[in-house]
């Protein structure tokens, strides 16, 4: 009965927002190219698991099926995954929310992010400030000191590794440097990747152990503003140093199929001294894909603002380097829901006019943004829309070879090819809520402890309880009453439930009044 209540009530809001679905004019798809989002807070989604309660992740799991998703980049992890060889509570759900999402979504591949210099804009207050972590010294320990195979670009030992990693007496910048490292090598420690040579061998009773399905496939350095200050050259040798020190974490772990992709934006050098064509080169020689970034607010003029950043990735692409276009744009047409982003400010990279609900094509955005580059593409854009759009837009401007208006008389576009798109952020996608989970998506739910907290009984919305436990890992008897759990005689406090729901194990988190 009371599973029936609650599905009831469940279904009621999930009608509404059904109801709500944003259903845009049509347009065929006409790129297969994969498709990528980052998961902007994915500590939230892992808080609110242990809470109790699902809604960001299953908000996630619709967009991942709505948009056909290939790969997620997770963001905020660093305020997770820590030095103890325990999993803390959240560490538990991230597990969950690796393998529940790979099991239903095989082709996914998942990266872990890691960068952010500390940046004093209003609204980026504790987003991500890795040089201010401070996490202690981590000594990685490499598998073997042979690297993978037929590769020249993983030149640091573990020894040499570990002295940047753990550096004396270090100034802001190179403790900036130290965190990354240190984040990325618990990540290959603690989680691993996909080839089963790479992941952690624990013997299951003691440390972060890993199961099946909760690794990495790769890793993303957000170093975005390297060029921030000093010497563009300098800094640029500091950027390489951590793509080159990722690659080196890689394939000591042996994980040679997992990539370093880099989220990227190259500038003019003031001094000449060191061209778009020269960053490129570097950054593009040691990563494997490269998120070029583009923050425009409609996608017709995006050619014009960065056609000189296109043309130098193109110039100077290696063999395997990867380009995915990441959509970002500066606007305040949506908001982000992030504990750690102030959700007033417009530099959390909203959805720019072009995507924007409130704009028709009997009511366009202003000037800033063109009309639709042809019939098919209207205000506002779906995903496929401005991706298809950027693709006419990249092949009609090398045709010409002419971008009026922009700072390339003649356009070349080099080698750049588009392998993929990137999306920032993936709770963003639709940022009008029309990728709400509908009443075909409920089963995706997973299960749910109510009430959280609780007193006297605990119930559960799906699957079986097999053990209550303290977060020192005692064991507590189970008492169950109808369809309910005794936990009367439980101390107050916060208790780990393990529970098993279609074949597979799960650990929620309750608190005991």
């Amino acid at each position: 009965m009371l599973k029936k209540a609650l599905t009831l009530l469940f279904l009621a809001p999930v009608a509404l927002l059904y109801s709500q679905v944003y259903n845009p004019g049509p347009h065929q798809q006409q790129h297969q190219l994969p498709r990528g989002a980052y998961v902007a807070c994915v500590d939230d989604i892992a808080e609110e698991m242990a809470a109790g309660t699902t809604t960001k992740y299953q908000d996630l799991l619709a967009l991942i099926a709505r948009h056909n998703l290939d790969f997620l980049a997770f963001y905020g992890l660093h305020h997770i995954v820590d030095n103890n060889p325990q999993d803390n509570p959240e560490e538990v759900q991230l597990r969950l929310i690796l393998s529940s999402i790979r099991a239903q979504f095989p082709k996914i591949e998942i990266a872990a992010v890691g960068g952010g210099l500390q940046d004093p804009s209003a609204g980026k207050s504790s987003a991500q400030h890795f040089e201010q972590l401070q996490t202690g010294n981590f000594i990685y320990q490499p598998l073997s000191e042979v690297a993978c195979p037929n590769d020249v670009l993983s030149t640091l030992g573990s020894a040499k590794l570990n002295r940047i990693l753990n550096p004396l007496n270090p100034n802001l910048d190179e403790q900036y440097r130290a965190e990354v490292l240190k984040f990325f090598a618990r990540i290959a420690s603690f989680y691993g990747f996909k080839s089963p040579e790479s992941r952690p061998r624990d013997s299951g009773v003691k440390g972060k152990t890993s199961a099946a399905k909760d690794y990495f496939d790769h890793l993303v350095l957000e170093d975005e503003w390297w060029w921030r200050s000093g010497k563009v050259r300098d800094n640029l040798d500091d950027h390489e140093v951590l793509l080159r020190s990722m690659r080196s974490i890689l394939h000591l772990s042996h994980a040679c199929d997992a990539k370093v992709i880099t989220y990227e934006s190259i500038q003019h050098d003031s001094t000449g001294q060191t061209g778009m064509m020269d960053q490129a080169l570097g950054v593009a020689s040691l990563a494997d894909r490269v998120l070029v970034t583009h923050y425009f607010k409609c996608v017709p003029n995006t050619l014009e603002r960065y056609c000189e950043a296109i043309e130098a990735w193109g110039a100077s692409s290696v063999s395997g380097t990867e380009f995915w276009p990441l959509f970002s744009s500066e606007d305040q047409s949506a908001r982000i829901g992030c504990s750690r982003f102030d959700p007033n400010e417009a530099w959390n990279d909203f959805w720019g006019e072009w995507m924007d609900t409130t704009f028709t094509a009997n009511n366009p955005p202003p000037d800033l943004c063109p009309g639709p580059g042809r019939p098919g593409f209207g205000y506002p854009y779906e995903t496929d829309e401005a991706e298809d759009l950027y693709l006419e837009r990249l092949d009609s401007a090398a045709l010409a070879g002419v971008l009026p208006g922009s700072a390339c008389a003649q356009f070349n576009i080099g080698n750049y090819r588009v392998k993929g798109f990137m999306w920032f952020t993936a709770q963003l996608l639709d940022p009008h809520g029309r990728s709400k989970v509908s009443l075909e998506d409920l089963s995706l739910a997973l299960p749910i402890l109510y009430p959280n907290p609780a007193s006297n009984q605990l119930n559960l919305s799906e699957g079986e309880i097999r053990a209550i436990r303290d977060l020192s890992g005692q064991k507590f008897p189970l008492r169950q009453i109808g369809d309910a759990w005794d936990i009367s005689a439980l101390k107050s406090g916060v208790y780990l439930v393990e529970l098993e729901f279609n074949n597979e194990l799960y650990f929620l988190k309750f608190t005991k009044r």
